[in-house]
C-alpha cells in the first residue's frame, strides 16, 4: 500500500515522516508509524520498519522515536535534547534512569551496548514546572535487527517551550493522550 504519515510545514508543503518502501523483487519490506507528540511546530513519532530480502540470514526489523520541527528547512529538521534543556541536567537523568531501570541495566550489559540517542525522544506530560519524556533506546546489533525500549526522563525545559508544552497538555497533543498505553 502507499500508506504515508504526513506532516503540514507551517508554509503549507507537506512533509513526509514515513512511507511504505519501493517494491523490490525477492523482497518483503514494511514501514509503519505512530504520532506521539505535537508541541507547536515540534513532532515526535515513532517510525517502525520490518523486512526479508532472498538471500538475507535472517528478517530484520527496528523501531525507534524521531523528533523534528517543521518550522526548520529540510535537512536541518532534527532535534535534540539538547535544544530545548541543559546539557548537564539531560546527562544527569540519562544516568538516573539507566541505574534505576532493570530493563535499560539489561540492555547495557548486552555484549553490543545500548544505544541511547538524545535524539530519539517524545514529550509525555507535564508536570508541574517539568516535562516527562520517552526516549526510545534501541539496541541495533541482535540477530534479525534491533529491539527498542523506553526509558522515562524529568527534565525541566526552558521557558518558552514550558509554555508551548502546557498549551499541548491543554489541546491534548501530548504522548500521554496521543499514545496512552505507553
Amino acid at each position: 500500500s502507499d500508506e504515508a504519515g504526513r506532516a503540514t510545514h507551517p508554509r503549507g508543503a507537506t512533509i513526509v515522516l514515513w512511507q511504505q518502501p519501493a517494491k523490490e523483487e525477492g523482497c518483503d519490506l514494511s514501514e509503519s508509524g505512530n504520532l506521539l507528540s505535537v508541541v507547536g511546530t515540534i513532532v515526535s513519532f515513532e517510525r517502525s520498519s520490518s523486512g526479508y530480502c532472498q538471500g538475507w540470514a535472517h528478517p530484520s526489523s527496528e523501531s525507534s522515536f524521531k523528533a523534528i520541527d517543521l518550522s526548520r528547512e529540510e535537512g536541518s529538521r532534527g532535534l535534540t535534547l539538547y535544544d530545548f534543556f541543559e546539557q548537564r541536567e539531560v546527562d544527569r537523568e540519562y544516568q538516573r534512569a539507566w541505574s534505576a531501570n532493570p530493563d535499560l541495566r539489561e540492555v547495557q550489559e548486552d555484549s553490543c551496548g545500548p544505544t541511547p540517542s538524545v535524539d530519539r525522544f517524545a514529550f509525555h506530560h507535564v508536570v508541574r514546572d517539568k516535562v516527562k519524556l520517552r526516549v526510545s533506546v534501541g539496541q541495533g546489533c541482535t540477530a534479525g535487527g534491533g529491539y527498542t525500549t523506553e526509558m522515562e526522563l524529568l527534565l525541566k525545559p526552558r521557558r518558552q517551550l514550558l509554555v508551548a508544552l502546557r498549551a499541548a497538555d491543554k489541546a491534548g497533543s501530548l504522548m500521554n493522550r496521543l499514545a496512552p498505553f505507553r
